[in-house]
């Protein structure tokens, strides 16, 4: 879920919480971490800084720093992966994504309860509708599939139009 307004819909949300940050070391990840430090150190927020590099370090560095940790933010790190999946978080656990680096996973963008995305929403005009990317398909095994017991030594199967248009669909959204 994108934030429109970052003063309520992100500062708000964590002024006087305790806070872990996990910052990429790059330069404008490391520019923007010393300026939300100085906000924190203002506005007397407690705070964790954690400097991460890759995928491995972002997951060691959450399991060491997560206790009474309600909000993560992660700068310029954690958008290409799928947060909630890889991290396994408390259900009360709210990440901040601030992050220069695409592609997004999508895992992100449409999580409105625990992933919060601190981008532009204009930068992602082609984002595909929910519905196109996840469906709740209880026919991913061939149950459609009925074999005639009165064919001559079931060589031949026998589907009905429905069973033949269910995989039809699923054959084109596989291939979306």
């Amino acid at each position: 879920m994108f934030i429109k307004d970052l003063r309520k819909g992100f500062y708000d949300e964590i002024l006087h919480q305790r806070v872990l940050v996990l910052v990429a070391f790059d330069v404008d990840a490391l520019c923007a971490c010393k300026i939300l430090q100085y906000l924190f150190q203002c506005d007397q927020i407690l705070y964790t800084i954690v400097p991460v590099t890759g995928k491995e370090e972002l997951e060691k560095a959450y399991v060491e720093n997560s206790e009474g940790v309600k909000h993560v933010i992660f700068i310029n790190c954690g958008a290409s992966v799928d947060v909630v999946e890889t991290l396994q978080p408390e259900e009360s656990v709210r990440f901040y994504i601030c992050d220069s680096h695409r592609p997004v996973d999508v895992h992100n963008v449409f999580n409105a309860v625990q992933v919060k995305l601190l981008m532009k929403e204009e930068e992602f005009d082609e984002l595909p509708e929910y519905d196109s990317l996840f469906r709740d398909d209880d026919s991913d095994d061939d149950s459609g599939n009925d074999s005639d017991t009165s064919e001559r030594s079931g060589k031949r199967k026998r589907f009905d139009d429905e069973a033949i248009e269910k995989r039809r669909d699923k054959r084109i959204w596989d291939e979306n």
